[in-house]
């Protein structure tokens, strides 16, 4: 079985999990992304980074609340990392 086809396999028994992955890129991903795994296939994975406030006084409503907000509710936005599988070097998670 290939390398990325068995890491996907295994990947796809974490879906809904809270994970860690670090990857072969530089920068800021060197301290990982650490999320819920919520979608898999064998090329990528993503999960949600965060879910917080969004702010909603934007320069571009000026003083006035935006839209969205008064007309839906809406208070939150979810920040998510969609990771290629090959750029995967370690997946973390907890094993009970």
């Amino acid at each position: 079985m290939e390398l990325s086809v068995a890491l996907c396999n295994e990947i796809k028994k974490h879906l809904g999990e809270t994970v860690t992955v670090y990857t072969t890129s530089g920068g800021s991903s060197g301290s990982g992304y650490t999320g819920v795994l919520i979608q898999i296939n064998c090329f990528f994975i993503k999960i949600i980074k965060h879910t917080g406030p969004r702010p909603c006084n934007s320069p571009k409503y000026g003083s006035k609340r935006c839209y969205m907000c008064k007309r839906f509710g809406v208070k939150y936005t979810v920040t998510t990392s969609i990771i290629p599988i090959d750029k995967i070097a370690a997946f973390v998670f907890n094993a009970i």
